[in-house]
């Protein structure tokens, strides 16, 4: 359990030694609030904690009343946060008064919006609110991948009371804080998940060679540079209908440069539809009726036309955020197909992602319980299992005899014929 302070001009000028002397170990720092009202101690209160080794997070006081607020507000601190480094997540601070009246599902869309644009941005998104919002302002089960740093103030700061369960990582148990260093009095928080161990910056993946795996795992690449990165995942907890994977690259997008979008593999053009959810968007069969479809793409940039043959790589538009879309980002789906058209059955893109193209089935054996697994071991994947980050699996995986390829405690990736497959938890496997 780490001890720390939220803190924002309100403090006024602050020795940040004598803070570091008092014990406290991190600090969230305001960056300030609305769309345009940058926080007057913003700079000099990073740069002191800094400067003492006191951790550092940011926070954004809100006032959206819509989508298109919050990712405005969002932008405006992503612009506030470029050259600088965060041991701790960037948090969305939502309480104002103007905002309890929207109702819970405008306002968890609010901090969804918010919070996936500060993650395509390459940052971990974090939500601050008081356990009334909790309770009764916000759809929790919607935001169960975010941290939570929950406001509660009882009448005994040091016993960590049932409303600030273990859901909440970091808990804010007063505003009257004494703290040396401080003339005024300060917002107290504990870290009980030492939320610092979770570098709060996304690490950029590669665009993988021929022969390499990149750092998401995957052996093929959806988009045109050097930075591919997921921004939401397939069928989440907290977007449960999302059936695809969202990627984007933040860097290229910040610098106002194009990114392509990539063919996933050898195919043909069987769709290229204009949507008011999808936007501009492409669909292509591959090998073993598999569809590939391509959502949000910048309005005009279709490279391709229905009946087309695309190779793998060949870039088929431009990333966008046309339709019903939260920030330029790529969204992207695989069915399994039995008919023609568009219709089939949804499945993880990932376990397509983690191997180059659908390898053909082999022969079913038998399996027997494994002990400790080592590279190179022969196995099996547990029929129902997930991938290590709950993800569905491809059908075709629970009937392969795979080989471990790498082990990090419990995740195991397995591959098939040289090419991975998927990263699985220890526990699905049986060895051969």
């Amino acid at each position: 359990m780490k001890k720390g302070i939220d803190i924002s001009k309100h403090q006024g000028v602050i020795d940040w030694k004598k803070v570091k002397t008092d014990g406290v170990e991190f600090a969230m720092i305001r960056t300030g609030y609305w769309t345009n009202y940058v926080d007057e101690m913003w700079e000099k209160n990073y740069s002191g904690a800094k400067s003492v080794g006191i951790k550092v997070g940011a926070y954004h006081y809100s006032y959206s009343l819509s989508t298109a607020d919050a990712v405005k507000e969002a932008q405006f601190m992503i612009s506030l946060l470029k050259g600088k480094s965060f041991d701790y997540p960037i948090a969305f601070d939502i309480e104002d008064t103007k905002q309890t009246g929207l109702g819970k599902k405008v306002i968890t869309d609010i901090i969804v919006a918010f919070t996936d644009t500060i993650k395509s941005a390459g940052y971990r998104p974090m939500i601050y609110i008081n356990t009334n919002w909790r309770n009764n302002l916000v759809d929790m089960t919607r935001l169960n991948e975010l941290p939570l740093w929950q406001a509660h103030y009882p009448p005994d700061p040091n016993l960590r009371p049932a409303a600030v369960d273990s859901r909440a990582s970091m808990w804010q148990y007063t505003e009257k804080g004494k703290v040396n260093g401080i003339t005024t009095t300060v917002d107290m928080n504990w870290d009980y998940d030492d939320l610092s161990k979770v570098n709060p910056v996304l690490v950029p993946s590669p665009v993988p060679s021929p022969a390499a795996v990149n750092a998401l795992g995957y052996v093929t690449s959806l988009i045109s540079t050097n930075n591919m990165r997921v921004t939401s995942g397939y069928r989440t907890s907290a977007r449960p209908n999302h059936n695809g994977i969202d990627f984007t690259d933040a860097q290229r997008l910040e610098l106002k440069q194009d990114v392509g979008i990539l063919a996933f593999d050898d195919g043909t053009v069987t769709d290229t539809t204009v949507g008011s959810l999808i936007g501009y968007s492409v669909s292509i069969l591959h090998a073993n009726n598999l569809l590939t479809r391509y959502f949000h793409m910048k309005a005009g940039s279709v490279r391709v036309k229905v009946g087309d043959k695309v190779k793998k790589g060949q870039q088929i538009g431009i990333m966008g955020t046309t339709g019903d879309s939260t920030g330029i980002h790529l969204h992207f789906e695989t069915k399994e197909r039995s008919t023609g058209g568009i219709s089939g059955t949804w499945v993880n893109p990932e376990s397509y992602l983690l191997k180059a193209i659908a390898i053909p089935v082999a022969p079913p054996q038998t399996a027997a319980p494994s002990g400790t697994l080592k590279p190179k071991d022969k196995v099996k994947v547990v029929q129902g299992a997930k991938t290590y980050t709950g993800g569905n699996l491809a059908s075709f995986v629970y009937t392969r005899v795979h080989e471990v390829y790498q082990i990090n405690g419990d995740r195991v990736v397995i591959a098939f014929n040289g090419e991975v497959t998927a990263a699985v938890n220890m526990r699905d496997l049986v060895k051969v």
